[in-house]
């Protein structure tokens, strides 16, 4: 996300505010990182949420106005609900 940032395209649509604060969470993230190596995966899987809970609004953004937009998880689950299923043989 942090390369995204130099796309002028990208860039027009967060704004400046929006490239400052993703560049910031993506430093302190990097830096967080490498002074934790060690932390549980509780602490990684925290520190994951946090950054989504900082960058998702962006990569909302980012995506708004695509072609498609952004991937929807209800449509996602809807559509994988309407494929047919296999035909399983029953053997006794």
């Amino acid at each position: 996300m942090a390369q995204s940032t130099d796309n002028k395209e990208i860039a027009d649509k967060i704004g400046e505010s929006g490239i400052e604060t993703i560049r910031q969470c993506v430093k302190e993230t990097q830096e967080w990182l490498d002074s934790n190596s060690s932390a549980t995966t509780e602490e990684f899987e925290s520190k994951m949420k946090d950054c989504e809970t900082t960058l998702n609004p962006f990569a909302s953004q980012m995506y708004a106005g695509a072609a498609g937009g952004m991937p929807d998880m209800a449509d996602m689950m809807s559509g994988m609900a309407s494929q047919p299923k296999d035909d399983v043989e029953e053997i006794d």
